[in-house]
């Protein structure tokens, strides 16, 4: 660990072994891109290094480079052929350092200049945006996300061709959202609207059309319920009626008696 040159004197691990002193990552950027950079302690322990690129063995001096996550350097023109020619099912660990075997993309919560500008380099390749999880350029240089979202959003006038001759252009469709509320959206693809009337006109169907719709295993014992209602309800009724002739029976008996102790001799 020591301090950089640069005047913010940035505390730092990183060791230049071509020029012998500790940079930080902004200086490493701006000053040393084609330079073999590790840690300092990497250096103590093995200060010899090779100055060429892995894949072709040319110096680092001749092309633009490409830093990686783990420090070590490539040829940007060499690493893109190399990486370009895997599978395209290849998954992001398969991309590794010639070097150490470490992943060449940096890790999503990697945040540094060295990953920044290597997530950038990355991106401008499909090999790299495939690994990076981004959507993948065109070869006119669009970017396909734009296709794909055309794709899950359609014009509704390109889907009336794929309706079905035999559909009325009438009928609606029911939708469920999440805050209960009901809407009919026609085949045309009009705005959805309410429904109310719809379903006020099916609470009120006859019920001989109903009579013959299916059944379920509860309706019997609803229908016995009802009959046992309507056998109380007519129980109470009998039992009220028995009970006014028994008053009026009663209070006929009562004036009879009356009318008869008061019967002049």
């Amino acid at each position: 660990m020591g301090l950089c040159k640069c005047p913010k004197k940035v505390v730092t691990t990183l060791f230049c072994y071509e020029h012998r002193v500790n940079v930080c990552q902004r200086c490493l950027a701006t000053n040393h891109p084609q330079c073999v950079v590790q840690s300092y302690l990497e250096w103590l322990k093995d200060s010899d290094y090779d100055p060429t690129c892995k894949i072709c063995t040319k110096p680092f001096s001749n092309k633009e480079c490409l830093r990686l996550i783990c420090l070590h350097l490539y040829h940007w023109e060499c690493l893109d052929k190399y990486c370009s020619t895997f599978p395209t099912t290849t998954a992001p660990a398969g991309y590794t350092c010639l070097h150490c075997d470490s992943s060449i993309f940096p890790p999503p919560n990697a945040s540094s200049l060295i990953a920044d500008y290597c997530r950038e380099k990355l991106a401008s390749v499909n090999w790299g945006r495939n690994g990076l999880g981004l959507p993948l350029l065109s070869q006119d240089g669009v970017d396909s996300a734009e296709h794909e979202y055309t794709y899950k959003n359609p014009n509704v006038s390109e889907l009336t061709p794929l309706m079905s001759p035999n559909s009325s252009p009438r009928s609606n469709t029911l939708i469920l959202f999440e805050d209960d509320q009901i809407h009919s959206r026609g085949a045309d693809g009009q705005i959805p609207r309410r429904v109310h009337s719809s379903l006020e006109n099916s609470l009120s169907l006859d019920a001989d059309d109903d009579k013959y719709a299916r059944r379920s295993a509860g309706q019997p014992l609803s229908w016995l319920k009802w009959v046992q209602r309507r056998v109380t309800s007519r129980r109470c009724t009998f039992t009220r009626v028995l009970i006014f002739l028994f008053c009026f029976i009663v209070i006929s008996i009562l004036f009879l008696t009356i009318d008869m102790t008061y019967i002049p001799e």
